[in-house]
């Protein structure tokens, strides 16, 4: 199995939803032209996870962690949660401009 590893420096964005508040970054261009590529069941043969679901291995300076990363309508891209504990453990705050490193399991 392969790997698709970069780093992405964007901008924490937050979203305010009817039931919850979700921080995220956007996962866009090329990157996002990649992940697609890499992820899709007609180049890889499995089965699409649901909401077309990409799970990551993610990094922000020292903390590590397991999560997923969803398709964005609106931008074509992927938008990836961040969670509560990381930002606390980086200093994060919105507009923050953040340096992550994703690694993607491609399935090739």
């Amino acid at each position: 199995m392969e790997e698709l590893n970069f780093n992405i420096t964007t901008a924490l964005r937050i979203y305010h939803g009817e039931k919850a508040v979700w921080h995220f970054l956007s996962i866009e261009d090329e990157e996002a032209a990649q992940v697609k590529f890499f992820t899709d069941p007609a180049n890889t043969g499995k089965k699409r996870r649901g909401w077309g679901a990409v799970k990551v291995k993610a990094t922000i300076g020292d903390t590590t962690w397991e999560t997923s990363m969803f398709p964005s309508k609106d931008t074509g891209g992927y938008f990836l949660p961040i969670k509560k504990q990381v930002r606390t453990a980086e200093k994060l705050l919105v507009d923050n401009e953040v340096t992550i490193n994703l690694i993607i399991k491609t399935g090739l």
